[in-house]
C-alpha cells in the first residue's frame, strides 16, 4: 500500500504530541550528544525503542520509499530536519507567533507535508 500524504501527517502529529508531551526527553535525544561512556540519565532510562532517533529515519525512509521517492533516504533526512526544527524552535519560544503551542506546530507541519510532496 503507498505511503500518502496523510501518513506523514500522521508522522508529525505523533513526533509534535511526543515532543511536546516530553520536552526534556526529547532535547535529550535529539538535540544533545551524550559520551558513550556516561550512564544515561535517568529521564532516559526504559524508553520506548519506537521513538530513538535511528529507528525514527529508518521508519521515514521507508514511508518515502512507499510513496515513490527515488531519493527516499534525502527525503527522509530533509522532513525530519524540517520537522525537528519546527519542534526544536517551537519548544524553545524561537519560532515566533506561527509555533507556541502543539497545535500550531501541527498545522505548520501539515503545511510542511503538503510543500513537500
Amino acid at each position: 500500500k503507498p505511503a500518502t500524504p496523510e501518513t506523514f501527517v500522521v508522522f508529525a502529529r505523533h513526533y509534535i504530541e511526543f515532543a511536546y508531551g516530553r520536552p526534556t526527553l526529547y532535547e535529550l535525544m535529539f538535540s544533545r550528544t551524550l559520551p558513550p561512556s556516561d550512564p544515561p540519565p535517568s529521564s532516559v532510562r526504559g524508553i520506548d525503542r519506537r521513538t530513538h532517533p535511528g529507528r525514527v529515519l529508518r521508519a521515514l525512509v521507508s514511508q518515502f520509499r512507499r510513496a515513490g521517492s527515488v531519493q527516499a533516504k534525502d527525503d527522509a533526512r530533509l522532513f525530519h530536519g524540517a520537522l525537528h526544527g519546527l519542534v526544536s524552535l517551537g519548544l524553545a519560544g524561537r519560532a515566533g507567533a506561527q509555533v507556541q503551542s502543539r497545535e500550531q506546530a501541527l498545522a505548520a507541519a501539515t503545511r510542511l507535508v503538503a510543500v513537500l510532496l
